[in-house]
């Protein structure tokens, strides 16, 4: 049972990082676009995304020491305050999937094509 448990820790372990690795690099996409469109450029804008995620992954470490070492709750809120306060900064400068994809939302135009008389209207495509 040892090597099975042993296993599955490691497994876990590579899942967690493999998920972390992904989101940083995403979140750092995202924050790197939102510096650029808010006029920073070069290094600064290099490091905006840095800037802003290290609180993240300072506060993860912090209270991954915290499980792993057993700290009392009260202790872990030091941890805490240091991710949530960078979550929030991340989500505040990161725009929605949707908007960074697709760009505004027009409204649409109705159709002004017009359509052979033989041709019904449930055939038309507009």
């Amino acid at each position: 049972m040892p090597g099975t448990r042993r296993a599955a820790l490691a497994a876990i372990t590579l899942l967690v990082a493999a998920a972390s690795l992904t989101s940083f690099a995403e979140s750092y996409r995202a924050l790197l676009d939102w510096a650029t469109r808010h006029g920073l450029y070069g290094g600064r804008a290099l490091a905006w995304p840095l800037q802003v995620d290290t609180f993240i992954a300072v506060g993860e470490l912090a209270l991954f020491v915290a499980l792993a070492d057993r700290w009392a709750v009260r202790s872990r809120a030091a941890a805490w305050s240091v991710t949530l306060a960078g979550l929030a900064v991340s989500v505040a400068g990161t725009p929605a999937p949707s908007n960074r994809m697709t760009g505004p939302v027009r409204p649409q135009q109705p159709c002004r094509r017009s359509r052979p008389p033989l041709r019904s209207r449930s055939a038309s495509a507009c």
